[in-house]
């Protein structure tokens, strides 16, 4: 039973005791001959009676609270289209390719939006499953063969490297230059490989693999702790060559508004996506870019070179884990999210509303995500006509009374009566979209719209979370190169329920207060973040958190509330500007952690991530600089200014 509907069923019944007892006591007669109308000694049928009455009145206050819910839904969606939507499932994969093929040699491209497909097997029912690459990938014919951790200084001077005093420990990184086999094929087919600088790349990407606790251990050391990157290789003559890699060379991924995981979409403030994309798949963030490598790359003749990264402060925990595995090159996130065109909706005038259905020959393997387009058709015609969202303008200056619209509502799905017998596969349930129809109520029955077809992104619903993944092997295969296969190295994760409509949160707290939580989001478009006028600073950045976490982990709501404090304060720094380094006015950030909080994943890339997100949220004419501190260590990370990416009109 709704939870929600429990407490108001319990409320009008104590309510009506309360009206009858007072009756009582006043009429005792009258209330003697009607049964005795106290709760301890009521008659039975009277005792019914009641209960019918509040099963009635909190039927009626649902109706009446669920006006909030469809007026703030209706809202919510103009504002923040998909943030009341399921949250898909996600995950990283990496390419096997077949480096014998020369197209690879000048850098192979896969767009961002490019579809990979796998297959679900249930007993024997195959059902095919497609995941969307969420950001570009370019692969290049190298991998990585040995990777090492130096927790002391004496195996960096043993490569040949003249490190500075300050150098404590090092990440050494072997690129090896691939020329015939699959990844998949060795040792079955050893590669000899071939010369770098006939694939001189100038930006490889490499993801960081393996436990997120250890992944973001290496992310913090290649972003905090780093001194100085060394490139080292041997020429044509045997010699070992050295070349100091740039600081800038090094760069964050998974930032940029293409990379979102949901999909870019300029109506939603960017800086939501990164902090949406951090609650769902914090692995996308996980890896760096090394850059500026096409001039070095071009003079090497030898199948190998070296990146060694020198770090001031060493880690021993990472000596013990860091193995070549770790490191992921030809990586990409992905999500189980793709354009579908829907079944045919046929119109009749005793309905009101309708059920999109993906397709009607598997109506539980798809889920709608959001709606895209909506096509009106017309009868004795061809021609289509475009159907606005509600509370939207018409399109083409169409006149608002001959304007067509619609309006959707998710409600969560029904169990089938098998799953009710046998009990359902998953935990996601998922949700049934309805849409309703608003035409001119002048038109002739003659005249009226058929047929709507309507064109959504959709999700496999729950059949992700039972997708057997093996583990370096090829699952998945790209639609537009069937030549080009995939492996998941992490994940996929489980899908979770939408926000407005997940049954865990309803056990929790009533819909309403979820969506007074993306109501509250509005107020970050006028008012600060850091709350100076309150004793709890860091309240601001933990309830917009809150908002975008699924705080039916507990874990997840214990990282949160481990935000304790953040100060900010006016600086001058000289930025980079197109025009060169000019002086400007910014503000500083300090946001402090407690370590024990974020036990098993640290503090390091929510840090990262709110760095990003500060960012956005600033104004293009001035910046923000972010220093991450704890508790137990201090500062850890003072980030570089960034100016502001937030327009100003």
């Amino acid at each position: 039973m709704n939870r929600e509907f429990l407490d108001f069923y319990n409320r009008e019944l104590k309510l009506l005791y309360e009206r009858a007892g007072a009756f009582a006591a006043e009429f005792p007669g009258v209330a003697e001959r009607l049964g005795d109308l106290t709760e301890d000694r009521i008659d039975p049928g009277l005792a019914g009676l009641l209960e019918g009455a509040a099963f009635m009145a909190a039927r009626v206050q649902m109706k009446i609270k669920g006006e909030f819910e469809h007026f703030t839904t209706e809202l919510l969606e103009s504002l923040l289209p998909g943030f009341l939507a399921p949250i898909p499932s996600f995950g990283l994969l990496q390419a096997f390719p077949d480096f014998s093929d020369t197209k690879f040699l000048k850098g192979f491209g896969v767009a961002a939006g490019s579809i990979v497909d796998t297959t679900f097997v249930e007993a024997e029912r195959r059902s095919p499953l497609r995941y969307r690459l969420t950001d570009k990938l370019t692969i290049w014919p190298y991998d990585i063969a040995e990777a090492r951790y130096y927790a002391s200084p004496a195996p960096i001077h043993a490569l040949g490297i003249d490190s500075d005093p300050g150098v404590n420990a090092g990440l050494h990184l072997v690129f090896r230059r691939r020329s015939r086999a699959k990844a998949t094929d060795e040792p079955r087919k050893p590669d000899k490989g071939g010369a770098v600088r006939d694939a001189a790349a100038d930006a490889l990407v490499v993801h960081i693999a393996g436990p997120i606790s250890d992944a973001v251990l290496v992310y913090e050391q290649l972003f905090s702790r780093l001194r100085r990157m060394v490139l080292r290789y041997e020429d044509e003559n045997g010699e070992l060559r050295f070349r100091v890699l740039e600081r800038d060379a090094l760069q964050q991924i998974g930032f940029s508004p293409e990379a979102s995981l949901f999909g870019d979409d300029d109506r939603v403030f960017g800086g939501f996506g990164n902090l949406r994309d951090y609650f769902s798949f914090p692995a996308k963030f996980l890896g760096f870019r090394l850059t500026k490598l096409a001039p070095l790359l071009s003079r090497i003749a030898a199948s190998r070179f070296d990146v060694v990264f020198e770090f001031d402060t060493p880690s021993s925990r990472l000596a013990s884990v860091v193995k070549p595995a770790m490191f992921a090159m030809h990586a990409v996130p992905i999500a189980n999210l793709f354009e579908m065109q829907c079944s045919p909706i046929q119109l009749r005038t005793q309905e009101h509303e309708y059920a999109v259905t993906v397709d009607r020959s598997r109506t539980l393997d798809h889920e709608v995500y959001r709606i895209l387009e909506v096509l009106a058709h017309y009868p004795q015609t061809k021609a289509r006509v475009p159907v606005a969202p509600l509370y939207s303008a018409p399109p083409a200056n169409t006149p608002l009374s001959d304007a067509l619209f619609y309006s959707f509502r998710r409600v969560q799905r029904r169990r089938t009566d098998k799953e009710h017998r046998l009990g359902a596969r998953s935990n996601y349930i998922g949700t049934t979209t309805y849409l309703s129809f608003r035409e001119p109520g002048t038109l002739k029955d003659q005249d009226r719209v058929k047929m709507l077809s309507v064109r959504v992104l959709a999700t496999n619903r729950h059949m992700t979370d039972q997708l057997p993944v093996r583990r370096d092997k090829a699952d998945f295969v790209l639609t537009s190169d069937t030549s080009l296969e995939f492996g998941c190295i992490t994940g996929p994760t489980s899908p979770r329920e939408s926000l407005a409509v997940g049954e865990r949160h309803r056990n929790e707290q009533p819909t309403g207060a979820l969506l007074w939580k993306l109501v509250s989001l509005l107020q970050f478009n006028h008012l600060s973040i850091a709350r100076r006028d309150s004793g709890d600073r860091a309240g601001g950045i933990r309830e917009l958190m809150m908002v975008f976490a699924d705080t039916a982990d507990t874990s997840v709501e214990r990282r949160i509330r481990g935000i304790v404090d953040v100060r900010t304060k006016p600086i001058v720094r000289k930025v980079k500007q197109e025009s060169g380094f000019n002086a400007a006015r910014g503000i500083e950030v300090t946001i402090e952690f407690d370590e024990n909080a974020f036990e098993g994943e640290g503090v390091f890339l929510a840090g990262a991530v709110l760095d990003h997100f500060l960012a956005d949220y600033s104004s293009l004419n001035s910046f923000t600089e972010t220093v991450i501190a704890t508790r137990q260590r201090g500062v850890i990370k003072r980030w570089p200014a960034r100016i502001g990416r937030k327009a100003v009109l």
